[in-house]
């Protein structure tokens, strides 16, 4: 009598290891796809931060305390650089590029910079936020995700 019930509780369990495996499949297909799009947001930023790195470099490179040092600097900051998300070209603005007489301090527009060259020792690139796709975590993440980078360089 014993076998009987043990037989009749098997049935009733039959087919829940495949319902246990389809879930577990696909919670780790899922946690793959967010590896994924998560490793190429850390791609994307490294590519904007690479951009933005150079783009500071090449401005205070034209430094030189002079009106013209800081017109030189923001053509130099702005130039076509780098793409990000394998694809797109970073485009930088003027305003994107500002000046400081030290690290810390408070960060001016080129034009203001141009009153005071004499004393702006730093250029800083800020860009702005830029869109990268999400592809397999779109339901979680939504489409895009905003990243952006800044970079400081000195005399």
């Amino acid at each position: 009598m014993s076998t009987q019930s043990t037989t009749n509780s098997r049935r009733s369990e039959r087919g829940s290891i495949m319902a246990m495996t389809a879930i577990s499949m696909l919670s780790m297909i899922l946690a793959a796809g967010l590896a994924i799009d998560i490793s190429h947001f850390y791609t994307a930023k490294a590519e904007l931060q690479n951009a933005a790195d150079a783009s500071a470099l090449a401005a205070a490179s034209q430094l030189n305390s002079t009106a013209g040092g800081i017109k030189c600097a923001v053509l130099q900051g702005t130039k076509a650089l780098n793409k990000y998300d394998f694809k797109s070209t970073v485009t930088i603005t003027g305003a994107e590029v500002t000046f400081s007489n030290n690290l810390n301090g408070t960060y001016v527009d080129s034009a203001t910079a141009q009153t005071i060259a004499s004393t702006i020792r730093f250029a800083k690139v800020t860009l702005t936020p830029k869109p990268v796709n999400v592809t397999l975590s779109a339901m979680v993440l939504g489409n895009t995700k905003n990243i952006s980078a800044s970079a400081t360089a000195g005399l």
